[in-house]
């Protein structure tokens, strides 16, 4: 009897357990698209109802998984629901921050200890992630607590297979944010296995398509001036505002039909007393690519691949308006808040021709701090006796200006609100109009053109609050993803102009305009677009994208406007009837497939072609201070380069330890996205006068993404200790058609250390 009974106790215990677990697995991802939810204010609909389902699909494989390692031991199972756990709150910071999952192709920020510690360990609600972790692991904990009874693994698996197709099946609504309707894992397999837009070059465009975007690669300087022009030797600064939108400011939002939450009063007064143009577009999301399109007159690549920015680091042919500023006698200074070697900008700010570059280390006091730099207040102020030091050299200048604090996760003194975007909106707003007020005191303004814009948008979606004008009602999801590339631009010119601009402009535009404004003979055919100060009889086709959102827009010509995701799946055009890019009056109709082959064939060109060898010098600075023995030093990485298959990768280091007496310890990677340690190497300590050689080379049999030559160093003893480079490059080297290669895999071509110290 009591046998009998011990029997039918099994079931009992396992469905028991069951639900323990199926709750550990369901918990973290259900609190964090909830809470995104709440925090929005967002009216449930079909597509969330999707995104729901998506979550319990994901929960299902995870399910069968803790199951799975539940029978060899239940700590596998509880450090797998803190992986998942820890998987689903950094999902939740993403979306907070960008609007979009996050996505494998940017995981190797992760790796960056500006981006890490700067962003990543910067928990905004940490005890959401504190009920994530405790919950989960207390159910997992219980769901496997002996005497386990087998949970059976086969129908449960058919069940999620076919919970898996249904979910292929059911289509995502191409207007409604990604995020809100699949989860992480399945929006990331999803491209992983998709087709991406590699193949989209191997078919010629339409000759007459062809032709148009040729077009838009050339200089276009055949409209009508809007003020006078040939200003040779005016000073030219140029500011960009963290992040910024033209959202923010009411004179600008207007002409749209939209209102935010957060404003910018005093930003947007100067907007209002000078040229403003209220259909600034930001061609892209994050800075690297914006930058690079303000600075260089270039198109950014419209798709997920290797900014233009780090590809062209080795470009010694590289025509970027401070190069051709400096030639023209300028004194080109570039200015940044933020750490200069994120992104790789203290080697491609000097090769697009910046004389002097500085970043956060080159400001001495700060209100408020974090990884990413100080904040804007400490920026401006500071920032301004390099103006003045300016202003009282012989020779013109440029000087490009670039803030942090509006930069997740946003840097705002104690005192002066919280850790928030609004906040910092604020902050910013009145430590700019504080600067502008005192180089106008300063007689600046009578001969320098200022143009204010930003690096990319935020866009409206990042935060509650965004309303349509006389409506109650949220802004729907197209115009919030169509923000994320509303940019601003604000002129002041020496001459005091006040002009109101709605023609389309973008970032590319700029770089010619300077030179337009400068003197329209200058280098003008070096760069592409239109100039912000002509006036132009005829529409011309305006391309933006999101690298978050893996999706990018047109508009036509006709005002029509066509966006699509990357894979150009299910593409979608838009009459505009009021004309306003940003404005949500549209009306869906029949996809254009002109618009769609246009897109294609932007996007082909976009893509700088990898046909020739590229050197990458991988350090600014020939001598490196080591700093404190307090954890490793990061010497060089974060280059994150996309590398065709059979491209010979040579990598040469020759270092020295200099300095008094002391040990350094090195270490050294090659690493990809996706791939094992194609090298990695753990040296000897290094004593004061230690001389180091290390060439090698690597030859991939596959496409390598996010290639990174890493370097780290930890002081062991000794002070003022400095590693003294000689020689830190890597150079890759293309396959050619039609010949075989050398070898396949690594190939070390040197390493010795040379005793050359005094004993």
């Amino acid at each position: 009897m009591s046998g009998k009974a011990k029997k039918q106790s099994r079931p009992e215990t396992s469905v028991w357990q069951a639900g323990m677990l199926a709750g550990a697995a369901l918990l973290a991802p259900l609190m964090a698209r909830g809470t995104l939810i709440v925090e929005r204010n967002i009216a449930l609909s079909l597509p969330d109802l999707r995104g729901f389902y998506s979550d319990l699909v994901v929960c299902l494989f995870i399910f069968l998984a803790l199951v799975w390692v539940a029978r060899w031991t239940r700590w596998a199972a509880v450090a797998l629901v803190v992986l998942w756990c820890t998987l689903s709150y950094g999902n939740y910071e993403h979306v907070t921050a960008l609007d979009a999952s996050a996505s494998l192709t940017q995981a190797q920020y992760l790796a960056d200890p500006t981006f890490l510690r700067g962003s990543v360990l910067a928990f905004t609600q940490p005890f959401l992630l504190a009920g994530m972790l405790c919950g989960s692991c207390l159910l997992a904990w219980l769901g496997t607590r002996p005497p386990s009874a087998r949970i059976p693994l086969l129908p449960i698996s058919a069940t999620a297979g076919l919970a898996l197709i249904i979910h292929i099946l059911w289509s995502a609504d191409v207007e409604t944010l990604q995020w809100r309707q699949a989860n992480i894992v399945y929006e990331n397999l999803r491209w992983l296995i998709k087709p991406g837009t590699e193949t989209l070059a191997d078919k010629q465009a339409p000759r007459a398509v062809q032709l148009e975007v040729d077009a838009l690669y050339r200089a276009d300087l055949g409209g009508e001036p809007i003020l006078a022009l040939g200003h040779r030797g005016t000073n030219v600064l140029l500011i960009m505002l963290e992040g910024i939108s033209g959202v923010h400011m009411d004179s600008i939002a207007e002409r749209h039909g939209v209102a935010s939450s957060v404003k910018l009063p005093r930003l947007d007064r100067v907007a209002r007393e000078n040229v403003r143009f209220n259909s600034f577009v930001s061609q892209q999301r994050q800075t690297n690519r914006g930058e690079y399109a303000v600075l260089c007159g270039d198109y950014p690549k419209l798709v997920v691949d290797e900014p233009k920015m780090t590809e062209l680091l080795d470009d010694e042919s590289l025509a970027c308006l401070p190069k051709v500023l400096r030639d023209a006698g300028y004194e080109t200074v570039y200015l940044q808040s933020a750490p200069l070697g994120f992104m790789s900008k203290d080697v491609f700010m000097l090769k697009a021709g910046f004389s002097q570059v500085y970043g956060e280390r080159w400001f001495s006091r700060a209100y408020a701090r974090n990884q990413w730099g100080i904040d804007d207040r400490a920026y401006f102020e500071q920032s301004l006796e390099m103006v003045r030091t300016l202003q009282n050299q012989d020779k013109p200048w440029f000087l490009t200006l670039l803030t942090v604090g509006t930069h997740h996760p946003y840097i705002v003194p104690t005192d002066r609100g919280s850790r928030t975007f609004a906040d910092a909106a604020a902050y910013l707003d009145e430590a700019f109009d504080q600067f502008l007020q005192a180089i106008r005191k300063a007689g600046v303004l009578e001969n320098t053109l200022v143009l204010i814009t930003s690096d990319e948008s935020v866009g409206i979606a990042g935060y509650r609050g965004a309303k349509q004008v006389g409506a109650g009602e949220g802004l729907d999801d197209l115009t919030k993803k169509l923000s994320d590339n509303w940019g601003f631009l604000i002129a002041i010119p020496p001459g005091g102009e006040k002009m109101s601009i709605d023609a389309e402009f973008m970032q590319a535009d700029l770089a010619l305009s300077v030179l337009d404004y400068l003197s329209p003979a200058s280098r003008s055919e070096e760069f592409a677009g239109r100039s912000v100060f002509r006036n132009y009889a005829t529409k011309r086709p305006i391309v933006f994208a999101n690298v978050y959102k893996r999706w990018l827009g047109g508009l036509g010509t006709s005002g029509d406007l066509s966006i699509c995701p990357e894979d150009f799946q299910s593409c979608s055009t838009y009459e505009l009837p009021d004309g306003r890019l940003f404005s949500p009056n549209r009306i869906r109709r029949e996809t254009d497939p002109t618009a769609v082959a246009f897109l294609k064939a932007m996007v082909a060109r976009s893509k700088q072609p990898k046909d020739r060898p590229r050197t990458l010098t991988l350090l600014a600075e020939p001598i490196v201070p080591i700093r404190s023995a307090r954890g490793m030093q990061v010497l060089f990485g974060g280059q994150y380069l996309f590398v065709p298959a059979y491209t010979r990768i040579d990598v040469d280091l020759d270092v020295e330890v200099v300095g008094q007496p002391g040990s350094v310890s090195l270490g050294h990677m090659l690493k990809a996205y996706g791939k094992k340690f194609p090298f990695r190497k753990r040296l000897p300590p290094l004593q004061t006068g230690d001389r180091l050689t290390l060439s090698y080379s690597y030859m991939p049999t596959e496409p390598l993404k996010y290639l990174e030559c890493l370097a780290t160093a930890r002081k062991i003893s000794g002070d003022e200790l400095a590693l003294k480079f000689r020689t830190a490059r890597m150079t890759l080297v293309p396959p050619r058609s039609g010949q075989s290669p050398d070898f396949i895999g690594l190939q070390v071509r040197d390493l010795q250390i040379t005793q050359s110290r005094l004993d």
